[in-house]
């Protein structure tokens, strides 16, 4: 009997917990269609071209990776590579613009148009949508 009333009390724990999970997974997933689009445009190319090689799945220099954005939050040696919605107070605008020591990529500065796209991108909260599809 005692049993019974310990699972019993259990569905409603599991109830809330299965909800939180509903929610959070929507919420991830929200991302308006001209951010996704900006991110597929213009960021991810970016990101390939110029940073991949060091800081991808192959390589990751200072232990950082920049190929999910869980990787971009979690940064590195030097800690977060961004703050969400904070270019000014993100890493990754700082070694961009040669500001400091610590200069990406190290052998030619990014143009000012393509600073401005990760500028833009850490400004929309760093949107990284996940394609369903198979590649």
């Amino acid at each position: 009997m005692q049993m019974t009333y310990r699972l019993l009390a259990l569905i409603p724990l599991t109830a809330i917990v299965g909800v939180m999970l509903v929610v959070a997974n929507c919420a991830a997933e929200e991302i308006p269609p001209a951010d996704a689009k900006f991110f597929r445009e213009e960021v991810l190319p970016l990101l390939k071209e110029t940073c991949h090689r060091c800081h991808g799945a192959k390589k990751q220099n200072s232990g950082l990776r920049l190929d999910s954005r869980d990787a971009v939050l979690k940064g590195g040696q030097n800690g977060p590579a961004i703050v969400v919605g904070k270019p000014d107070e993100s890493l990754l605008m700082k070694v961009l613009k040669h500001d400091g020591d610590i200069q990406m990529p190290p052998d030619k500065k990014l143009d000012d148009d393509e600073i401005a796209i990760f500028k833009k991108w850490i400004e929309k909260n760093a949107p990284w949508p996940i394609d369903k599809k198979k590649s």
